[in-house]
């Protein structure tokens, strides 16, 4: 829901209400309940996610706009259309900012999964590239001797880094099993047992 809606909304509760007798406190009540919602629609204009319970000023001041319609309705001082058409509008107004919040929702989750993602990325990439230097130094090491460079990772995580490394042939997997240990593979070449299956062993 734009603006300019929102404005021509309350400016139709204007119009109408104007053909209420003159001295009608029901007048003044809806009103100040118009004037009010279109001051938390621009107050919550620019909030990243629009409450869409009960406890949403704007939702609160068209639920009460809504009853008020219904009364004014009741003293037939004009066509019961004029507020069939007013309700309905309410009724758009809520199902527009509601589909709106959950497109926000759903976008919000995904950059949010996004980021997690990247964080998750740049946090593997800084334990490969401690793996390789490790690698450098020692030649060779097993899923045991890598831990103790991370203690607080588990084995299984080392286990998926070592793997990410083995398929992208920065290093070979040499032995099988227990006696499994890896190496540099600093001519990017396989050795005999070096196949793409057998990465599925190290999860």
């Amino acid at each position: 829901m734009d603006k300019e809606k929102i404005i021509i909304f309350v400016l139709a509760i204007y119009r109408i209400t104007d053909k209420f007798p003159k001295e009608e406190p029901l007048k003044n009540v809806i009103r100040k309940n118009a004037l009010e919602m279109i001051e938390e629609y621009f107050l919550f204009l620019n909030k990243l996610t629009l409450n869409n319970s009960g406890n949403n000023p704007i939702f609160a001041k068209l639920e009460t706009l809504d009853h008020l319609f219904i009364l004014a309705e009741k003293q037939n001082w004009l066509n019961p259309k004029n507020f069939v058409i007013l309700r309905k509008e309410i009724q758009k107004i809520k199902e527009e900012f509601k589909n709106r919040n959950q497109n926000k929702a759903k976008s919000e989750i995904k950059e949010n999964f996004e980021n997690k993602t990247l964080r998750l990325n740049s946090n593997r990439e800084q334990r490969c590239q401690k793996i390789l230097e490790v690698l450098g130094k020692e030649g060779k090491i097993k899923v045991s001797d890598i831990q103790k460079y991370f203690p607080q990772i588990t084995k299984r995580t080392l286990r998926r880094d070592l793997r990410y490394l083995f398929q992208t042939r920065q290093i070979l997997r040499v032995g099988d099993r227990i006696n499994t240990y890896y190496i540099l593979n600093n001519k990017g070449e396989n050795l005999g047992q070096n196949n793409p299956s057998d990465v599925l062993l190290l999860s």
